[in-house]
């Protein structure tokens, strides 16, 4: 029977204090769907806590450098580690950071003719979306709300991309005005849709944010299959699309994951650097459907 492949991504906040070792509870990172999973990336992120003012800030150039002092190890829950010691998470990382923003998937997913596609870009009040859902926070570039789906036509074999953009928008002087913060922006015109002639199968995701993370210019963003799944839990999660400090590749055939299996984390905050510091941790995959 012929089988397609669902994205899907999961994301955990965890704390883990000072002196201290936590792991990510098994049902956090499950498909949900009782299926074979197959495994594209899992990103960690460092949220800093500022000990001035207790509040979150997203530095994505400190939290890199300190990827070298915070600890890790990974593997599948009922089986090894892939190292029974804790390494620097930074030595995980097999990623470059000129991909991050593209989302290789590790399976095609296939749309029939048709059918549509559908995302969802906001730009929250502050400026960009904040890493904890409750913390806005300023500064942002100007960004047209756009999405991409690069794919193969299955008739003749060449390349397709499915496309949406924010209509250009600018003021009397000719300067580009972003969308109205806080206010959703829905991409779902005709370029979205695919081909009545034939089916298109997807290998790679892109949303426009690709600069340095300057700022934390990550807008939320949620994608609905034509079917209106949403490919992941809250439509405010930032940078699903565009991980930055560490990616671990997931897409071989030892990340293949039977219904009773889940990815296992655990990362240890050495009391030698004393560092307070939230995880975000973002898995990405697609399950295994039978059409």
């Amino acid at each position: 029977m012929a089988k397609n492949y669902l994205p899907f991504a999961r994301r955990v906040y965890l704390d883990v204090p000072t002196g201290t070792r936590r792991s990510i509870l098994r049902e956090q990172f499950s498909s949900g769907m009782g299926n074979r999973t197959f495994l594209s990336d899992v990103a960690i992120d460092l949220i800093y806590i500022d000990p001035r003012t207790g509040e979150y800030n997203y530095n994505w150039q400190h939290g890199r450098v300190l990827t070298e002092r915070m600890f890790m190890r990974l593997g599948i829950f009922g089986s090894p580690y892939l190292t029974e010691d804790f390494y620097p998470i930074a030595l995980f990382n097999d990623s470059p950071m000129e991909e991050a923003g593209v989302w290789r998937l590790p399976k095609p997913y296939t749309i029939f003719p048709g059918e549509r596609l559908k995302s969802r870009v906001q730009f929250s009040p502050g400026g960009a979306v904040a890493p904890l859902p409750h913390l806005p926070f300023g500064g942002y570039y100007a960004t047209w709300p756009s999405i991409a789906f690069h794919g193969v036509r299955q008739d003749n074999k060449r390349p397709i991309v499915l496309y949406d953009t924010r209509p250009s928008t600018f003021d009397g002087n000719d300067v580009f005005v972003d969308p109205p913060l806080g206010t959703p922006v829905i991409l779902q015109g005709e370029r979205l849709q695919c081909p009545k002639e034939t089916a298109v199968d997807i290998y790679a995701v892109k949303n426009p944010v690709c600069g340095d993370g300057q700022q934390g210019q990550f807008p939320g963003v949620q994608i609905w299959s034509p079917d209106g799944r949403k490919w992941w839990d809250n439509d405010l999660w930032p940078i699903v699309l565009f991980p930055t400090f560490v990616i671990k590749n997931l897409r071989g055939p030892e990340w293949v994951l039977d219904p009773s299996e889940t990815l296992q984390i655990e990362f240890e905050n050495l009391p030698a650097y004393a560092f307070e510091r939230t995880f975000m941790v973002t898995l990405r995959g697609q399950v295994e459907v039978e059409l």
